[in-house]
């Protein structure tokens, strides 16, 4: 089966629909879990609320001597800028397209290791409304006109001083408010996690219920399907990154290096 019948049937599989379209995210190894990068170091809850409250505060405070901050209008803002530029945080990125995703996963790869199927990339397919279903009941990506219904920064503070709970367990699949030429570029999304810091592949939900998420590997045989893949030309390298980064990456591919 072609890479491109394997994800349509992973489309199907989770419920994606025109009118529900499905988010992607590209991997480079089908090996790594699905987790936030704030969750990877295996920290105490306790600790990562003190942790993203104190990074959250001095980014808020101090960004400014590096970045434009005038668009910014809540603390989810702040957030999604963090995550762009590379702060570890509860996010965990996703796009709205496949070619995006596909980029992600095999941008950096010369070939696959036959021997090696765990090494191989993968794209992960998900159902961003039956994600929030369980959250808000409701078939809703949280954004600017139905924003997600709590502060960022007061969960953090209500967790550290109140000690309470995150308001939500398994994540919730937001459309970022903050925007720049390069999240645009990637049709940048996110999945925010809550008190479930296990990785989003091993159970979302207690009842383990949920039919929206599923991986797509690429094996050897889709390698020769993508060689003539636009994500494969140094055009793309500019496609997702329209800038400096952008540039650079297309001259190192170039140059074979």
């Amino acid at each position: 089966m072609s890479l491109l019948r394997k994800l349509r049937t992973a489309e199907v599989n989770v419920g994606a629909s025109k009118s529900k379209a499905a988010w992607y995210r590209g991997q480079s190894c089908n090996s790594w879990s699905l987790a936030p990068r704030l969750f990877r170091a295996g920290h105490r809850k306790d600790y990562l609320c003190r942790a993203e409250n104190a990074a959250f505060a001095d980014f808020r405070s101090s960004a400014h001597r590096f970045l434009d901050m005038g668009g910014m209008r809540d603390s989810w803002d702040y957030l999604s800028a963090m995550q762009h530029f590379g702060v570890a945080t509860r996010l965990l990125d996703w796009t709205t397209e496949f070619e995006i995703a596909l980029y992600f996963a095999i941008a950096s790869i010369r070939g696959l290791e036959i021997s090696k199927p765990e090494a191989w990339p993968c794209i992960w397919v998900l159902n961003p409304y039956r994600l929030n279903y369980l959250y808000a009941k409701d078939d809703v990506i949280f954004d600017r006109a139905d924003p997600i219904p709590f502060d960022f920064y007061a969960a953090t503070v209500a967790c550290i001083k109140e000690d309470k709970p995150w308001p939500h367990d398994s994540p919730i699949a937001v459309n970022p408010g903050f925007s720049n030429r390069r999240v645009e570029a990637q049709h940048g999304r996110f999945t925010v996690h809550g008190n479930n810091i296990s990785p989003f592949e091993r159970g979302i939900n207690p009842t383990g219920d949920f039919w929206g998420l599923e991986k797509v590997v690429i094996d050897p045989n889709d390698w020769g399907e993508l060689k003539s893949n636009s994500v494969r030309r140094p055009a793309a390298h500019l496609r997702i990154y329209p800038d400096i980064e952008g540039y650079v990456r297309s001259l190192n591919h170039e140059m074979k290096v």
